[in-house]
C-alpha cells in the first residue's frame, strides 16, 4: 500500500509539472502548483485509506456503512496498521450488536463463519460477531451459532483462543432463547473449558422451561462432569424430581449415594457402575442395599473402593485392570501407592508398562519399583538401571507442593537394586557390581541382589563369573563401630553378606 500511495504522488506531481511546462508557466509557479497538487492528493488519498469512524457511524445508526466497515480490509505494511484494521472490524461488529438492526444478521453470520485458528485478530472478530448476534437476538442466527458451538467444542483444548468463540456462541444462544439450541448446549456441558461450560449453564438457565426435558434425559448419560452441571442447572430452574427413576439419576448426578440407595433396588445398577469412582461411600451404599459382589471386576472395584487391597489382589486377573486404572487416575496418592503394591502381589505382566509410567509419580514410585521386581519382567530392567545409577529423579518432584511426599532419591536407588536382583536380568550385573563401591547402605542391597542373581540357574556363565570376581568384597565382614552406619559413609569396605557356592 505504501508503494501505491508513493506512485500516485509521483504521477500527480509529475503530471502537474509537465502540464505547467507545456503551458509555459514559470518555474516558481510550477513549483507552487506541484506543491498544491501534492497537498490535495495527500488529503484525498488519506481520506480514502483512513479507517471509518465507527463511533460516528454508530451515532448515526448507519447500518450499511457499519456492515461495510465489518469487511474493512485495507492493510498497510506495518503491524500497527494490521492492529488498526482488526480493531475497526471488531468495533463495527459490536456497534451493529448495540444498534440491534436485523439487517446486520447475515453479514455477522458470514463473519462468524470465518476460518477457525486464522490468528488472534480473526478469532477476536468472530467472538465480536457472536456477541453481536446475541445482542440482536434474531433466530436466523441460531443455526450458525449451533454449528460453531458443535465444531469448536469438539475440536479445542481448554486453553486455546477458539474457546472464546465457543463461549460467545453459547452466550448468544442463551440470549436468543430458541429451543433448537437446547440439545447442542446440553451436549457441550462436558466441554474441557470451564469458561465454556459456565456460559452453557447460564444459557440453559436463560432458555428455562424448554430445556428441562433434555436436561432430565442428560442425567442418565454416562458423563459424570456433565451430569453434575446438569443437576445444577435443574436446581437453578427450580426443578424437583418425582420419586422414581428421575430422582435416582438426579442423586447419582449429585454423587449423593446415600440418597440414591434410599430408593431401593432400582439404585443397584448405577451404584455398581459408580464403584469405578473409587469412593468408599458408593461401596457403603451398596452394603446398605445388601449387594454382594460377583467375583469379577465389579468385586475388584468394590474392594478398591473399600481400600481392602489384599482382597482385591486375591481376585487375581479380574483385579488387574481396575488396579491399573486406579494407579493412573486415582486422586488419592495413597490409592496410587496401594494399587502399585497390589499389582506387584498379583504379578501379572499387563501391569509392567503402567508401573513403569507410575515411576513418574512421587506417591507411587517406590511401590512401583517393588512391584516391578515382584513381577520380574525384563521390560523394566532398563528403567530400573537408570534409577540405580541415580539418573532418574523428576524435576517436578522438587516443587514445593510435592517435596513433602516425594521419596528420597537414595531410597529409590536402594529399591531399584533389590528389584533388579529379583528380576535377574544379565544387564543388571555390571551396574550392581559398580554399586558395591557405594559408601552407605546401597552396597549391601547390591551385594544381596548379586548373590540372588548368581543362584539363578537362568543366568549365563559369563555373568556368574563376573559376580564371582567380587565375592571377596561381598563376603568380607562389615566391622563399622557405629550402629548408625546406614545413615552415613562406612568406615570400612566390608559388606558381610553370605555368598555360599
Amino acid at each position: 500500500m505504501d508503494i501505491i500511495v508513493f506512485l500516485v504522488m509521483v504521477l500527480v506531481i509529475g503530471g502537474t509539472v509537465t502540464a505547467s511546462n507545456l503551458l509555459g508557466v514559470s518555474s516558481r509557479m510550477s513549483l507552487l502548483m506541484a506543491f498544491a497538487a501534492f497537498c490535495v492528493t495527500a488529503t484525498v488519498v488519506g481520506a480514502l485509506i483512513a479507517p471509518p469512524d465507527i463511533e460516528k457511524l454508530k451515532k448515526k445508526k448507519d447500518i450499511k456503512a457499519l456492515i461495510k466497515a465489518l469487511r474493512y480490509n485495507l492493510y498497510l505494511n506495518d503491524y500497527q496498521s494490521r492492529e488498526q484494521v482488526a480493531t475497526t472490524r471488531q468495533s463495527a461488529a459490536r456497534a451493529l450488536g448495540e444498534i440491534g438492526d436485523p439487517q446486520a444478521v447475515w453479514p455477522l453470520v458470514a463473519t462468524l463463519r470465518g476460518a477457525p485458528d486464522a490468528g488472534r485478530e480473526a478469532t477476536a472478530l468472530r467472538v465480536a460477531a457472536a456477541e453481536a448476534l446475541g445482542e440482536i437476538g434474531d433466530i436466523r442466527a441460531v443455526d450458525a451459532l449451533v454449528t460453531v458451538l458443535k465444531h469448536v467444542s469438539r475440536n479445542i483444548g481448554p486453553h486455546t483462543s477458539e474457546k472464546d468463540v465457543c463461549r460467545a456462541a453459547a452466550e448468544a444462544l442463551g440470549k436468543i432463547g430458541d429451543s433448537r439450541a437446547v440439545g447442542p448446549l446440553v451436549a457441550a456441558l462436558d466441554d474441557p473449558s470451564p469458561d465454556v461450560t459456565q456460559a452453557v449453564v447460564e444459557a440453559l438457565v436463560r432458555i428455562d422451561d424448554p430445556a428441562i426435558e433434555s436436561l432430565v434425559a442428560e442425567l442418565k448419560e454416562d458423563r459424570s462432569r456433565a451430569r453434575l452441571l446438569t443437576a445444577g442447572v435443574l436446581d437453578q430452574l427450580g426443578w424437583k424430581p418425582e420419586r422414581g427413576e428421575d430422582e435416582l439419576w438426579y442423586w447419582v448426578a449429585k454423587c449423593n449415594w446415600e440418597k440414591a440407595s434410599d430408593l431401593g433396588p432400582i439404585a443397584l445398577e448405577p451404584l455398581v457402575a459408580a464403584l469405578k469412582r473409587n469412593e468408599i461411600r458408593v461401596a457403603e451404599a451398596l452394603d446398605k442395599l445388601g449387594w454382594e459382589p460377583d467375583g469379577g471386576e465389579n468385586e475388584a472395584w468394590y474392594w478398591i473402593a473399600k481400600r481392602k487391597w489384599e482382597k482385591a489382589a486375591a481376585l487375581g486377573n479380574p483385579a488387574v485392570q481396575p488396579l491399573i486404572a486406579t494407579l493412573k487416575d486415582a486422586n488419592s496418592g495413597e490409592s496410587r501407592s496401594a494399587a502399585a503394591r497390589a499389582l506387584g502381589w498379583i504379578g501379572d505382566p499387563q501391569a509392567v508398562d503402567p508401573l513403569i509410567a507410575a515411576l513418574e509419580n512421587p506417591w507411587s514410585a517406590q511401590e512401583a519399583i517393588v512391584a516391578l521386581g515382584n513381577i520380574g519382567d525384563p521390560r523394566a530392567v532398563e528403567r530400573l538401571i537408570h534409577v540405580l545409577q541415580g539418573e532418574f529423579y523428576p524435576l517436578h518432584w522438587e516443587d514445593k507442593h510435592l517435596r513433602h511426599v516425594a521419596p528420597r532419591k537414595y531410597d529409590l536407588i536402594r529399591k531399584a537394586a533389590v528389584a533388579l536382583g529379583w528380576i535377574g536380568d544379565p544387564r543388571a550385573v555390571a551396574p550392581l557390581i559398580a554399586a558395591l563401591k557405594d559408601g552407605k547402605a546401597l552396597r549391601r542391597d547390591a551385594a544381596m541382589a548379586l548373590v540372588k542373581m548368581y543362584n539363578n540357574e537362568a543366568l549365563d556363565e559369563q555373568c556368574k563369573q563376573s559376580i564371582l570376581s567380587v565375592r571377596g568384597v561381598i563376603t568380607t565382614p562389615h566391622c563399622d563401630m557405629s550402629g548408625e552406619c546406614a545413615r552415613r559413609d562406612h568406615e570400612d569396605r566390608g559388606i558381610g553378606v553370605d555368598f555360599p557356592l
